[in-house]
C-alpha cells in the first residue's frame, strides 16, 4: 500500500473517475452552450419576418411561421408539401432548374424573384434568397421568402407616376411651343396654325400613329399623315363665341380604351386648351390688325391735316408734331421732338402760354390765339384749340394742340378793319360837306376825323 493507505490500484481506479467526471462537467458545460445557441437561434428563426425553408430532395423538411402565414398555410400542411407545389405554374420551371442546378454545384443566381400560391390559390410576388446548408448531415438548400407585394405596387405606381409625368411634359411642351409661335408678332395666321397642327401629334399618348388637323373658317391645315378615322377627338375654336372651326387628332390604328375611347382625360383637357388658344390668339390677331389699320388711318389724317397738330408733355416739351405744323414754323419734325414750344412763342407772350398750360392741369380745354416764330424770324398769327390727354392711369400726360395759321386771315382782317375806318371817315366828311359856309372850318372837321380814324 502506499503512504496514503491506499494500494497503486485504486489510486489508478480514482484518477480514472477523476477524468470522467472532469469530461463530464466539460461536456455539460459545451452542451449547455450548444443548447443556449440553438435556441439563440431557433428563436431568430422563430421570429424572423421572412420567410425560411429548408428543402432536401425537393421537399419542404423544415418552415418557420413566417414562411406559413405568407401563403395561409398550416406550419405542419407547409413541412413535407413538394417545392415546385409552392411555386407558381408560370414560374415552376425556371425555380427548379435553379434549384437542381445548385444542388449540382453549378453558380446560379441566388436572388431572384418570382410568386408562390397560397392556400386560397392566390398568387403572391416574393423575392427568393437560397443558398447550400448542410441539415441533419445532408445537403440542403436553405431559402428565404421576402413578401414583395408592397414594393411591387410601390415600383408598378412609380412606372405609372413617371409614364404620366411623362405624357404631362409632352403636353406642356406642346403648349409651350404653341405659346411661343403665337407669341411672335411677325407670323401669320396661316403660318402659325400650320405649325401648330405639326406640334399636336408629339403630344398624344401614341405619337407615331397619331395625325392631326385644324379647320378654320373653311380652311384646313393638317399633317401630312392626315385621314379621319373612327378614333377621333375634337374641340371647337371659337372666336367671340362663335364656333369658327375645330381642332381634330385622329389615330390610325386601334388602340386600348381609356377615358374618350383610345383618348386619355389629359389629352382631352389638352385639346381643348388648344383651341382656346387659337381663340384667343385670333382674336387678339384680328384686335392687333384693327387697331394697325385704325392707326394708319389716323396717321394719313394727322399727317394730312391742313392744321399744325402737336402733344407737348407738363414743360411745353414737343412729344409729337406733324408736318403741317413744322412746315408752319420752318423746322424739320425731328428738330422739334424734345423742344420747348416756348422757344417759338415771343417772349411777351410765354406767361400767357403758361397760363393756358395750368389750364390743363385742371383738365380743361380753350380756345386762344398766340404767335409762334418762324425759324428764318417772321412771326406767324395761329388759333389754337387745346385739350388735355389722359393715361391709362387717368393721369395728365399731354396737350393735345390743334393750330391753325390765321397770318393771312388776320392781314385780311386788318385790311377791312382799315377799309372800313376809311369808309367811316369819308361818310363823317360827306355829312360836314352838306351846306358848308366856311372852307377853313371844313377843313378843320376833316383834318379831325382822319386823325381820329388814324388814331
Amino acid at each position: 500500500m502506499s503512504e496514503e493507505g491506499f494500494r497503486e490500484h485504486d489510486l489508478d481506479l480514482f484518477g480514472l473517475f477523476a477524468n470522467q467526471v472532469a469530461d463530464a462537467a466539460v461536456n455539460s458545460s459545451l452542451f449547455s452552450r450548444l443548447r443556449e445557441s440553438e435556441e439563440k437561434y431557433r428563436s431568430f428563426v422563430e421570429q424572423a419576418i421572412d420567410g425560411i425553408v429548408i428543402i432536401q430532395d425537393g421537399r419542404i423538411v423544415f418552415a418557420n411561421r413566417a414562411a406559413a402565414n405568407l401563403g395561409g398555410y398550416a406550419l405542419d400542411d407547409l413541412v413535407g408539401m413538394g417545392f415546385q407545389d409552392l411555386v407558381a405554374p408560370e414560374f415552376r420551371d425556371g425555380v427548379l432548374d435553379r434549384y437542381r442546378r445548385r444542388m449540382a454545384g453549378q453558380q446560379v443566381s441566388s436572388v431572384y424573384e418570382t410568386k408562390i400560391v397560397a392556400r386560397d390559390g392566390e398568387e403572391i410576388d416574393v423575392e427568393l434568397n437560397a443558398g447550400i446548408i448542410q441539415y441533419q448531415g445532408r445537403a440542403a438548400d436553405l431559402v428565404f421568402l421576402r413578401d414583395i407585394a408592397e414594393r411591387k405596387r410601390a415600383e408598378e405606381e412609380l412606372q405609372t407616376r413617371t409614364y404620366d409625368l411623362g405624357e404631362r411634359v409632352k403636353e406642356l411642351n406642346c403648349l409651350y411651343g404653341v405659346l411661343k409661335l403665337m407669341s411672335e408678332p411677325t407670323r401669320s395666321l396661316e403660318e402659325v396654325f400650320q405649325r401648330v397642327v405639326r406640334l399636336i401629334p408629339h403630344s398624344w399618348q401614341y405619337p407615331d400613329i397619331a395625325c392631326a388637323r385644324i379647320t378654320f373658317e373653311g380652311r384646313g391645315f393638317k399633317t401630312d399623315n392626315f385621314n379621319e378615322t373612327s378614333w377621333k377627338q375634337s374641340a371647337d375654336i371659337r372666336v367671340s363665341g362663335e364656333k369658327v372651326g375645330s381642332v381634330d387628332v385622329c389615330y390610325l390604328q386601334e388602340r386600348p380604351v381609356a377615358h374618350e375611347g383610345p383618348f386619355l382625360k389629359e389629352e382631352m383637357v389638352l385639346i381643348n386648351a388648344l383651341a382656346g388658344e387659337i381663340g384667343v390668339f385670333t382674336e387678339r390677331k384680328r384686335a392687333e390688325e384693327a387697331l394697325r389699320e385704325s392707326e394708319e388711318l389716323y396717321r394719313t389724317l394727322v399727317n394730312s391735316a391742313e392744321e399744325g397738330i402737336c402733344l407737348v408733355d407738363s414743360d411745353e416739351r414737343f412729344l409729337f408734331v406733324n408736318p403741317k405744323l413744322a412746315n408752319l414754323v420752318g423746322y424739320d419734325q425731328e428738330e422739334l421732338i424734345g423742344r420747348s414750344l416756348l422757344e417759338l412763342v415771343p417772349s411777351d407772350e410765354v406767361e400767357f402760354i403758361r397760363s393756358e398750360s395750368r389750364r390743363r392741369m385742371k383738365g380743361e380745354t380753350s380756345r386762344y390765339e398766340t404767335t409762334l416764330i418762324h425759324k428764318n424770324g417772321t412771326p406767324r398769327k395761329v388759333l389754337v384749340n387745346a385739350a388735355p390727354i389722359y393715361d391709362a392711369e387717368g393721369q395728365l400726360y399731354a396737350t393735345l394742340g390743334v393750330l391753325t395759321d390765321i397770318t393771312d386771315l388776320k392781314k385780311v382782317e386788318d385790311e377791312l378793319r382799315l377799309r372800313l375806318i376809311y369808309q367811316t371817315a369819308f361818310a363823317q366828311i360827306m355829312n360836314r360837306a352838306i351846306g358848308i359856309e366856311n372852307l377853313d372850318t371844313f377843313i378843320q372837321a376833316c383834318l379831325e376825323i382822319l386823325g381820329n380814324a388814324l388814331d
